[in-house]
This record gives structure tokens, sequence and C-alpha cells, in this order.
């Protein structure tokens, strides 16, 4: 499923419903030029990028498996499982959404993988 500025939203509830049922969800986005901070802190973040110098040209595939949300129950990203091996938190990640949005307004949308 192919989401861009538009369905984002709708697409997020997608993935965290496939989440929910149990099943994790191959997932593309647009990788920003802040993915080496990731690589340490675990966190793809976009507060460390500004413009134009924030995108990169890349994409990046991982596989999500739970939602992150804050102290009050709200979305606000995806833990995912990267290739990277151990890098990050053991090889997992945080994508918050902040990171999908800014994304998307330098390539025009993420992609995931719904398997049922």
């Amino acid at each position: 499923m192919v989401v861009d500025a538009a369905n984002h939203f709708e697409g997020v509830d997608r993935v965290r419903s496939i989440i929910r049922s149990g099943e994790n969800v191959p997932l593309a986005f647009s990788v920003l030029n802040d993915y080496k901070a990731a690589k340490e802190s675990g966190v793809f973040t976009p507060k460390n990028c500004e413009g134009e110098k924030c995108f990169s040209p890349g994409r990046h595939a991982v596989l999500a498996g739970n939602a992150a949300l804050d102290e009050n129950e709200n979305f606000h990203g995806l833990y995912v499982k990267n290739s990277w091996g151990p890098s990050g938190s053991f090889g997992f990640y945080t994508i918050e959404d902040a990171y999908f949005r800014e994304g998307l307004s330098h390539f025009p949308y993420w992609e995931y993988l719904d398997l049922k």
C-alpha cells in the first residue's frame, strides 16, 4: 500500500491495526540525512534536520512490530526491527511519526505491505 500525505493517518491506522492482530508489517520510507544519529540513539527523529539538507534520496526497508505510544497512550511512532545488526537498541529502532511526515515533504510516499 502506498501512503502519501493525503492518506498518511489512514496508513498509520492500518499498520497499527495489522500489528494489533499479531502480525509484523514490512515497510519502506524515505531516509533523512540524520539516519546516522538513529544508529546511535535508536530513534529516527527529524529534529536534527532542517529543510533540504535533511533529505537523502535513499529509501529504507524495516519490519514494524509495535506502535510507540507516549505516556498518555497517544501514538507517536513505530518500533521497528532493522537490518543494521545490533546498532540502535539491539537492532530495534523507533521511527517517530514526525519522521514519516518530514519524509513526505521530500519524497511523495512511504509504503507498507499488507500480507492479509
